[in-house]
Parts: structure tokens; sequence; C-alpha cells
């Protein structure tokens, strides 16, 4: 129970109207920083390799 709790919060949080306020006070500085460090020239995006990111905690994992 308590991982389907923390999953639907988690859910509530990053998706739901009501988790906006709690976003805007830590994703905006998250977006600010990779902005910052991993900008990307929107003229000369198709010629550039995509950025990627690492996100520790989330869940996801990719294989080939």
């Amino acid at each position: 129970m308590s991982k389907i709790d923390s999953v639907l919060k988690s859910l509530a949080r990053d998706w739901s109207v009501e988790g906006v306020a709690e976003r805007k006070v830590v994703y905006d500085r998250i977006l600010m920083g990779l902005d910052k460090y991993l900008h990307v020239d929107e003229g000369s995006y198709e010629t550039q390799m995509p950025k990627r990111v690492a996100v520790p905690g989330s869940g996801m994992y990719t294989s080939k």
C-alpha cells in the first residue's frame, strides 16, 4: 500500500492542476539550470546531438 500511495502522490504532483504550485517551486529551478548548462541553439537544433539528462529516483530505465 505504501508504494501505491507514493505513486499516486507523485502522479498528482506531476500531472494534476492541484500540483501546479509544488511543481513550480521545484521544476522551474531545475529547468532554468538545464537551460543554463545544456542550452540548445534553436537555429541549429537539427544539427546538434540530443541532450540527455539522468533523473535519479525516477524509476525509469532504458535497455538496449
